[in-house]
């Protein structure tokens, strides 16, 4: 399976979804993750994480913006699929079988503006979307629905060791953090630890 994970910033997938995509790439799956906003002085950091959890990391070009933040037009969803398709990440939009990005709600208005952009890519191709529980952005959640678990006991200490390497951005504490409300969704499936998801779309 292809994987695009479409994150505002460099730590949000770690912080989101980083047990689930070292399951996935344990598995064989490919993911790569397009991150929209952020600036490059977290380079290291991303490199470090990505060798921790297996997947490819690449900055959307800023210069592609009309404006100083995005504004998620037609104009721009045709940059990121001519974007896409030039780089080849690792796929073209159309050979992805899913999308992850952030859900509506998110109180971080970055996270808003990629549910938004996806929103317009799932347009014209057949595609799966699923929204993935972003901590701590996700307390005024009042329509994100739970109905995809994935357990990540096993790959918890790789999403940890990821997240560590963002403490100079980010501050200390946040593995403890995370790994409480990680633990706390596990209680849901009689596991460790999970991560949820919202799904949208599946394909079969």
């Amino acid at each position: 399976m292809r994987v695009l994970v479409i994150t505002a910033h460099a730590d949000d997938l770690e912080l989101a979804m980083g047990g689930t995509v070292k399951k996935m790439k344990d598995k064989g799956d490919i993911v790569d993750n397009v991150i929209m906003f952020d600036n490059g002085n977290r380079d290291e950091a991303i490199e470090k994480s990505t060798v921790s959890l297996g997947h490819k990391a690449i900055f959307f070009p800023r210069e592609l913006y009309e404006t100083d933040r995005p504004i998620i037009d037609a104009n721009l969803v045709r940059e990121f699929e001519d974007w896409l398709e030039n780089n080849k990440v690792s796929a073209t939009l159309k050979e992805y079988d899913l999308i992850v990005t952030h859900w509506k709600e998110d109180w971080h208005q970055d996270h808003r503006m990629c549910y938004d952009l996806v929103q317009s890519l799932k347009r014209n191709q057949p595609i799966g979307v699923m929204y993935m529980d972003t901590f701590p952005y996700n307390q005024k959640y009042t329509t994100f629905e739970a109905n995809v678990w994935f357990d990540i006991t096993v790959q918890m200490p790789a999403k940890l060791g990821a997240i560590e390497v963002f403490q100079d951005h980010i501050g200390k504490g946040w593995n403890e953090r995370v790994k409480a409300y990680n633990f706390y969704r596990g209680s849901f499936i009689k596991t460790r630890f999970a991560e949820v998801f919202k799904l949208d779309t599946m394909i079969m």
